[in-house]
């Protein structure tokens, strides 16, 4: 779509990139890797804290990086882009234990089936500009969504829905 803008492009990548790895490391999680425009993160590789914490702090994660993506997004002329362009940010985010996260071959990283159902919720929400949590993470969160937000913006759940995904069938998820 805009092959002479790829000086522009790569500078909108590392504002953004920056923006997203500062929010994850505010709350104490890490990046693992950025796939072109997607951030794998995780928390709790450094903690013991306790799961309901971790999943809190994921989900801050999250309202953090769609807020710093809607920040860069009303700046898209800034970089050149039509107003019309648009910057979205789609989360999936799931809890569980089946996962190893260490050092996998030279890299370290998060592996395992939990893994995946995260990047498949996430998959499922490309480009929506939608935050989905998996009914693992609601039933942590929920209890503490007070945590969450602000006097001027409450964080609140939506109702449930379900969605197929490829290798796992239905999960239950909700929209932050």
């Amino acid at each position: 779509k805009y092959p002479d803008q790829a000086h522009q492009i790569a500078t909108l990548l590392r504002d953004w990139k920056r923006e997203m790895r500062d929010a994850t490391f505010r709350r104490d999680g890490v990046v693992d890797k950025f796939i072109g425009d997607c951030i794998f993160y995780h928390c709790g590789a450094w903690t013991q804290a306790l799961p309901e914490k971790l999943a809190l702090d994921a989900v801050a994660i999250a309202l953090d990086c769609v807020a710093a993506t809607e920040k860069l997004r009303r700046r898209m002329a800034d970089y050149g882009f039509a107003a019309e362009d648009d910057l979205r940010l789609s989360t999936g985010i799931h809890v569980g234990a089946n996962l190893v996260v260490g050092d996998i071959g030279g890299e370290f990283t998060a592996i395992g089936s939990d893994v995946n159902v995260a990047a498949r919720i996430q998959d499922h929400e490309r480009a929506s500009g939608r935050i989905l949590v998996s009914r693992a993470v609601r039933d942590l969160i929920e209890p503490a969504l007070g945590q969450l937000g602000s006097d001027e913006r409450r964080v609140t759940l939506g109702p449930p829905v379900t969605i197929e995904l490829k290798g796992v069938g239905g999960i239950e998820v909700y929209e932050v």
